[in-house]
């Protein structure tokens, strides 16, 4: 799941790990992974699948793991490039859908 740092910490965005059977959160380092890679954690679409997580960022389809037991990412790797924005995929890291299209540059109310 993803969630800021604190309450009301808009400036930060983490990705966290809830245990199904209940207890506390943790924090992973997948956030600090992507910004060192120069991709932001704030805007892409993401999909879980095991242990690796498959996401769109810009014209990139990227994947990383997160080993079982683990809160640091490894193997982050891209796995295919568009002419386009890219969003929306879902599968695994060998078979997987993604839509393609104009990268909308601003965000505001539906109308």
């Amino acid at each position: 799941m993803t969630g800021q740092d604190g309450v009301g910490d808009r400036g930060t965005r983490n990705y966290w790990l809830a245990p199904v059977s209940g207890g506390k959160s943790q924090k992973t380092e997948i956030a600090a992974l992507l910004t060192q890679n120069k991709i932001s954690p704030y805007r892409f679409n993401a999909d879980w699948r095991g242990q690796t997580l498959l996401f769109t960022a810009g014209l990139t389809v990227w994947g990383l793991d997160l080993p079982v037991g683990s809160l640091r990412p490894v193997n982050l790797r891209k796995i295919t490039t568009g002419t386009a924005g890219l969003s929306g995929v879902h599968g695994t890291y060998t078979r997987f859908v993604f839509s393609s299209g104009p990268t909308p540059t601003t965000f505001g109310p539906f109308r």
